[in-house]
């Protein structure tokens, strides 16, 4: 019996490469998950599109906290841009 890597993992490789490439398509991350987790990760949303496990992008959220911006038109994570510091 194949043991299946834990949610935790996949959201974590998630994250890893938000901060290594800067943004995270989300059908570039589907079919990333698929490959190297498994299709128990993805699956096919209402619309038709490939998504993301609900329970991935739980555990992704709370490694992201408030860093990570989700571009829903674009389908896209993206680093939050940083708050400038305020003026004295």
């Amino acid at each position: 019996m194949e043991i299946q890597p834990p949610v935790t993992q996949v959201a974590e490789w998630m994250f890893d490469e938000l901060k290594r490439t800067g943004t995270l398509h989300q059908d570039m991350a589907v079919a990333q998950i698929a490959a190297k987790f498994g299709r128990q990760f993805v699956y096919t949303n209402s619309n038709g599109n490939a998504a993301i496990s609900r329970k991935v992008l739980a555990e992704f959220r709370k490694l992201a906290k408030k860093s990570a911006e989700w571009d829903r038109y674009d389908k896209f994570w993206s680093w939050e841009p940083p708050t400038p510091p305020l003026a004295d």
